[in-house]
């Protein structure tokens, strides 16, 4: 009995050229794969470091250079609120109900700033200066500073010259951009002439500003924008040398002082990583 001839087997050279192709794939697409994840987690380890610096930077824009706040003022000039928060009402931190705030955004580049606190004649005050990096410098209150008026001089980086020698107080700021946010008691609706009267009673005065453009305009979710505000800003608040290590690492995402945008291949990483750093943060804040 005859039948189609049964076929035969590879030679035993195709079948192993064959696995060592095989091999070779699943190397690749695991090598790409690793590369990914490293470029996903120095993206974070970026954003989560930055994101401090680049919230100040979207404050201080919004506060000073935005021409669609019409609240917007100069800097080294308070911009004062002056009705009670409400709910929804954001300013740096979620704010008190009893509380009037003012917010300013001081730049020592060109020199010291002057602050001037009135007598508050025992009302609950609290006027915190943060850093570039959000860190809190020194705080002016009742508790620390008492409640008579009182004088202060805020110097920025590399300040060596003497004491003020008209007895006000020298505070070193670690940064050259700086944020002083003011709370001041309210005793009900009734009690806002007189708070309000009290704002007026905080007083900046400053060297001329040294002559700079307007500094790039933060735009939420663009990870160029991102990427170029942290740039520039790392540039004009250098971080401290502590974070020398961090700053290495980081500057594989194309993070550096002044870098500006990040190359086409950075950028199309950080489009793709940003929103899910975004998402992971807000789920680990949010629990």
């Amino acid at each position: 009995m005859t039948g189609k001839p049964l076929e035969s087997a590879a030679p035993p050279r195709q079948r192993r050229s064959t696995s060592a192709a095989a091999l070779l794939l699943v190397l690749v697409v695991a090598v790409l794969l690793v590369a990914q994840a490293r470029s996903a987690w120095t993206i974070g380890v970026a954003y989560r470091y930055a994101l401090p610096l680049y919230e100040v930077m979207r404050l201080r824009y919004a506060t000073v250079y935005d021409e669609h706040n019409p609240h917007r003022t100069r800097l080294n000039s308070f911009a004062h609120k002056r009705s009670l928060p409400e709910p929804g009402d954001h300013l740096v931190t979620t704010p008190n109900a009893d509380t009037l705030y003012s917010l300013a955004v001081l730049d020592l580049s060109g020199g010291p700033v002057r602050l001037e606190v009135p007598d508050t004649a025992g009302r609950y005050y609290s006027a915190a200066l943060l850093d570039a990096y959000t860190n809190n410098f020194s705080i002016i209150s009742r508790r620390t500073t008492g409640a008579r008026g009182h004088s202060f001089i805020i110097v920025g980086p590399g300040w060596e010259r003497a004491e003020p020698p008209d007895g006000a107080q020298l505070i070193h700021s670690p940064t050259a951009t700086a944020l002083l946010l003011l709370r001041i008691l309210v005793d009900g609706p009734q009690d806002l002439p007189a708070v309000r009267q009290l704002q007026d009673g905080f007083r900046l005065g400053a060297s001329p500003l040294k002559e700079a453009g307007t500094p790039p305009r933060p735009v939420a979710g663009d990870a160029g924008s991102f990427v170029a505000v942290v740039n520039q800003a790392l540039a004009d608040s250098p971080p401290p040398a502590a974070d020398a290590a961090m700053l290495k690492r980081i500057a594989k995402a194309g993070i550096a002082p002044g870098a500006g945008e990040p190359d086409p291949a950075l950028s199309a990483q950080w489009s793709t990583y940003l929103p899910l750093q975004q998402k992971l943060l807000a789920w680990l804040v949010g629990g």
